[in-house]
């Protein structure tokens, strides 16, 4: 039988994931990979434990892909002065990325990464215009 979660436990819960996925990004934007053990280390947590959280590591390097994407659509959003340039104005800062933050690249467009087809679909679509 499943176990609700208190309100309290709850928000302890979501604490603790965005301590990880906070800890993963700057590994990531450091020009790191995503690495459990230097998680754990250093929220001082067992490796382990953060398998609580993420059922693996695929699913955690994905979650903290979608960080990255979070951020990329503010840029666009804020550089694309509205819908129509959204598109290319992502494509743009993907552009920019891989020159620029290859680690963050990797973990968006990597082979077999969680967010390739994403990617590969905005570029396309920067290459159009």
């Amino acid at each position: 039988m499943s176990q609700r979660l208190s309100r309290n436990q709850q928000t302890y819960r979501n604490a603790i994931i965005n301590d990880i996925l906070c800890t993963a990004a700057i590994q990531v934007a450091e020009g790191g990979t995503v690495s459990v053990r230097r998680i754990g280390e250093r929220l001082g947590i067992a490796p382990t434990g953060i398998y609580r959280y993420f059922p693996s590591l695929q699913a955690l390097t994905a979650a903290t892909g979608e960080l990255f994407l979070a951020e990329l659509d503010d840029l666009a959003a804020a550089a694309s002065g509205g819908a129509e340039g959204f598109s290319r104005a992502r494509a743009a800062v993907l552009v920019e990325w891989q020159q620029t933050r290859p680690a963050v690249w990797s973990i968006l467009a990597g082979p077999g990464g969680p967010l390739a087809q994403l990617v590969s679909a905005a570029l396309a679509a920067y290459a159009e215009q």
